[in-house]
């Protein structure tokens, strides 16, 4: 769910909300404000009850793990766990909203936040085999007008992502600028992302690492206030993933395999394009929403419900209600 259908989803539940009160008020029939305050909290109750088994299903793990068949390995050290495909989707759909998926190899989180926590970011694996990645290019790039060019491109792209019912994306500059490492064939690079209308940012980091027939794509979910902690543990995150031999990048056979049809600068702009959707921390935050509107709607019932029961009781004695004066 994007920005501007979570605000339309918040002015249906509150209009929503205001309108059964008005029709519950010239209801006198006790029961059925009662049936209706009880579906709202069960409906909370079932919720919550999904989530903590979630949460408690979810295992960090600690050590090294095989990606994707032996194609590489990640070391869960320094401070990040790792979760595996099964956990991973759990934490990204059942918890964050977003859409199920079977090219997630799995997750690296912060070991010390609490799967959980709204303070929590994760670093996805996904993989793409679209030919070896040729790193010609790497020092002639010039990273400005790369950037006026993806700009452009994410802007001619909105038509495309409204039609298709996402809020239109403006890319607002780097939020880190391109490093490669040449040696370890490794790049990284930040995003700062603005969705919609709206005035809050959204970070959009990106690790790639080249191997012998494609990329292992690194993109880390988290929002833009979480830029400096993110990059002190970038070094960690490089660190923990490589190729396994016979995947590395130095493993290519110019006789046998595949060259990708775009260089570093293409991988870096294509990523603007790619996807018409992001990976989001919405879900937590949705249902904690949803649980403060439905408590304020079932509060407001249960007042409705005490009105009822004095004009009830008014009724059937025939008398009016007359506050006691205490002097």
């Amino acid at each position: 769910m994007n920005t501007s259908k979570l605000v339309k989803f918040v002015f249906h539940i509150f209009f929503s909300g205001f309108i059964f009160l008005n029709s519950v008020f010239a209801l006198p029939a006790k029961g059925q404000v009662e049936s209706v305050t009880d579906s709202v909290q069960a409906k909370l109750e079932k919720e919550q009850l999904h989530i903590d088994s979630v949460v408690a299903s979810i295992q960090y793990r600690q050590g090294i793990f095989n990606l994707k068949d032996n194609l590489a390995s990640v070391k869960a050290a320094n401070g990040l766990s790792f979760l595996n495909a099964k956990d991973a989707n759990k934490l990204l759909h059942d918890l964050w909203n977003n859409p199920e998926s079977d090219n997630v190899l799995g997750v690296l989180v912060p070991t010390d936040i609490a799967i959980d926590d709204e303070k929590l970011w994760a670093v996805v694996f996904t993989y793409e085999e679209d030919g070896h990645v040729k790193d010609d290019d790497a020092a002639d790039m010039k990273y400005d007008e790369l950037l006026k060019t993806m700009k452009e491109d994410a802007e001619n792209a909105n038509a495309e992502r409204v039609k298709d019912g996402y809020d239109a994306m403006h890319l607002v500059g780097w939020a880190q600028t391109p490093f490669y490492d040449k040696v370890q064939h490794k790049i990284h690079w930040a995003k700062d992302l603005s969705i919609g209308e709206g005035t809050q940012h959204t970070l959009n980091y990106n690790i790639r690492m080249l191997g012998r027939k494609g990329v292992l794509v690194l993109n880390v979910v988290a929002s833009i206030d979480q830029l400096p902690e993110i990059k002190t543990k970038i070094n960690s995150i490089m660190a923990s993933t490589d190729f396994i031999a016979g995947n590395r990048y130095e493993d290519f056979d110019e006789s046998s395999d595949k060259i990708a049809e775009y260089g570093l600068a293409g991988l870096i702009a294509g990523g603007v394009l790619v996807k018409t959707g992001l990976l989001a921390k919405i879900g937590l935050v949705l249902v904690k929403l949803w649980k403060v509107i439905a408590l304020a709607i079932a509060g407001g019932l249960g007042a409705f419900k005490k009105f009822f029961n004095k004009k009830k009781k008014n009724e059937t004695n025939d008398l009016p209600i007359v506050e006691k004066d205490n002097d």
